[in-house]
């Protein structure tokens, strides 16, 4: 069984399995800690976020599929969730003493403190738009209690059951009613009940059998039961749900759902469940050693063996909760969203930024090595293998025109926010072998030819909101990295010393150049932000992350180029295991989210007229 354990002076919610305890979960609230509807299918698009505390990780799963979506990191121990019923998602992290709200897409909205305990699960009652949050335990392991939230937000009312001290799961009914599990000081199961109408909290008394571990609580409100689960249902090492009748200060267990995994074995620790259009979804940890962990969708309220599986084989998988999409597009209409194009191999996938859902991939590159992006969100991919720069419009499937580059070898790219031109840094292909930067005019034209002895290839270029360009040489192996600069109307590239952190600081592993709205930014394993102005350069500040493998492919997003970008895109090159990370800017430190199995070359993001 997940039980809140004490961590430094945190109490989390453990797993319930082979050792007996209490946990905190959110309420399993597909509407929020409200009822499930009637078991129709959903008409909108529905996700699981599902909170894995071993790993400090939020999974993200289409509904009913189980198809992987995204992951969320930057958590400290996430436990409990639950939903308002619409696109957002509660989670509580019981080790930061925060609970974060959560967009349909994964991004943080909101975050609430709670200094009162350590929070493991949660409610949202849809009628007053109250959050409810259950710290397990105290400050200084004193007892639990539940917070109430005003409209989730501001400074909680605090109310505590006196024969409960451990506070796990809850959820509302349908009148406001707040019903919430856990277990008194000795460990044995306590059932409460905190009245719409105000007053104390109270005890329910448990009729028709013996529920032993504290689990998920949700209101039914087709059957008008009071949906509970328990860790260690007949006390042995296996869940299940109890549906409950209630009547004044009494609960009769009127039925019980019983469990499977996809191996046909009891379900060992189902820590929180959520129900949603006739399925309970949930996870399974591999506490009992009789398979691993996996999370399911299972008939509701019929139970027995499951309709869907993912087995991710998370570490320790706690909450559950169901977002809707409130605005659903049915077609996922590419051309309104902010799109992310990665380049891999000889192709480049097109993922929509914020619902990471590939939405097209484009071929017919010989070697693809970087993107750009201008002002009207047309995206340009260099390819040194034909000698070539493709344009291709937003979320377009064919292009619309190709960039006759020979005889160089292009690498980088950008294009002037202030003229349209574009500029193409190639890394060779002069009579010596020499790189340029070639400069093509808006509208067509015969293109303009720069060469530079100091730097001699190019890599990466970049124009700053003036239409000044800055460009550099590059990874230059044996020598340092050099940069030049192009003032706007300028003739020829200017040499320019470009500080780093330190003094005689080094540019060694340059594999990007771009502007962030404020300043130029260097990839030179870390972000760092660099300024130039008349032909001067200045050092601004560096942007690390915790993830030590992201090196290489970046690109910023910034949904307002009068400001500076609000996240970065970076790759991390793990092996088999490579995927891209996503960060805020220019905070960074712990990734926000990424995409698995995913090893870019070069990456670009072109916004649309929807940025969520």
């Amino acid at each position: 069984m997940k039980t809140l354990l004490k961590v430094a002076y945190v109490a989390f919610a453990l797993c319930a399995c082979s050792r007996q305890s209490t946990l905190p979960n959110a309420p399993p609230v597909s509407i929020g800690g409200s009822s499930p509807k009637a078991p129709a299918r959903a008409q909108n698009a529905q996700r699981l976020f599902v909170s894995d505390a071993g790993n400090a990780e939020v999974y993200l799963y289409d509904v009913p599929s189980l198809k992987l979506v995204t992951i969320l990191q930057g958590f400290a121990r996430p436990q409990g969730e639950c939903s308002n019923g619409k696109s957002e998602v509660f989670v509580t992290d019981g080790s930061a003493n925060v609970v974060e709200e959560l967009s349909y897409a994964g991004r943080r909205e909101h975050q609430l403190s709670d200094s009162y305990g350590s929070p493991g699960g949660c409610a949202f009652d849809p009628g007053t738009e109250n959050l409810a949050v259950f710290n397990y335990l105290g400050t200084q392991s004193k007892g639990g209690a539940v917070l109430v939230y005003h409209h989730a937000s501001g400074s909680p009312n605090i109310y505590t059951n006196s024969k409960q001290f451990f506070y796990s799961f809850g959820g509302y009914d349908s009148s406001g009613n707040l019903y919430f599990d856990g277990s008194n000081a000795q460990g044995k199961f306590v059932l409460s009940e905190l009245p719409a109408n105000g007053g104390n909290a109270h005890s329910l008394a448990i009729s028709a059998g013996t529920i032993y571990s504290a689990g998920m609580v949700q209101w039914d409100a087709a059957s008008g039961y009071l949906d509970v689960g328990d860790q260690n249902c007949a006390n042995t090492h296996a869940s299940c749900i109890y549906q409950l009748k209630l009547s004044g200060k009494h609960a009769a267990i009127a039925g019980k759902i019983t469990l499977e995994s996809d191996g046909g074995a009891p379900v060992c620790d189902l820590v929180q469940g959520v129900i949603a259009d006739g399925r309970l979804f949930g996870s399974d940890d591999d506490d009992c050693g009789s398979s691993p962990s996996a999370t399911y969708g299972w008939k509701y309220p019929s139970g027995g063996a499951p309709e869907e599986v993912n087995k991710r084989n998370d570490a320790m998988p706690i909450g559950a909760a169901i977002a809707v999409n409130s605005a659903p597009r049915p077609d996922l209409n590419a051309k309104k969203l902010d799109l992310l194009y990665i380049v891999a191999g000889s192709t480049v996938s097109v993922y929509t930024y914020w619902q990471k859902t590939m939405v097209g991939k484009l071929s017919g590159f010989t070697s693809p090595q970087g993107e750009c992006v201008d002002k009207e969100n047309d995206v340009y991919i260099t390819d040194s293998g034909s000698e070539d720069v493709v344009e291709y419009a937003h979320a377009g499937k064919k292009p619309l025109r190709t960039i006759d580059d020979s005889p160089y070898a292009p690498y980088g790219c950008a294009s002037d926010p202030t003229t349209g031109n574009l500029a193409v840094a190639n890394e060779s292909g002069g009579p010596h072998g020499e790189g340029s930067i070639t400069v093509f005019p808006t509208g067509g034209g015969k293109p303009t030819v720069y060469t530079d002895s100091t730097l001699e290839t190019f890599s990466a270029c970049a124009y700053d909101n003036k239409g000044n360009l800055l460009t550099v040489n590059g990874d230059a192996e044996s020598r340092d990295a050099y940069f030049a600069w192009l003032p706007k109307g300028g003739k020829r590239l200017v040499d320019v010393t470009v500080p780093g952190p330190q003094k005689s600081y080094s540019w060694r592993d340059v594999t990007g150049l771009q502007w962030d709205g404020r300043y130029y930014v260097i990839d030179d394993y870390d972000l760092y932000r660099v300024s130039i102005a008349n032909g001067l350069g200045y050092y601004i500040g560096a942007t690390g992350t915790e993830e030590e493998d992201v090196y290489g492919a970046y690109a910023l997003y910034n949904a307002d180029p009068k400001k500076q970008a609000t996240q970065y895109v970076g790759t991390s090159n793990d092996g088999k295991y490579s995927s891209v990370y996503f960060f805020n800017y220019p905070a960074g430190g712990d990734p926000v989210t990424y995409l698995a199995n995913v090893s870019p070359s070069a990456l670009a993001v072109s916004l649309g007229t929807v940025h969520e």
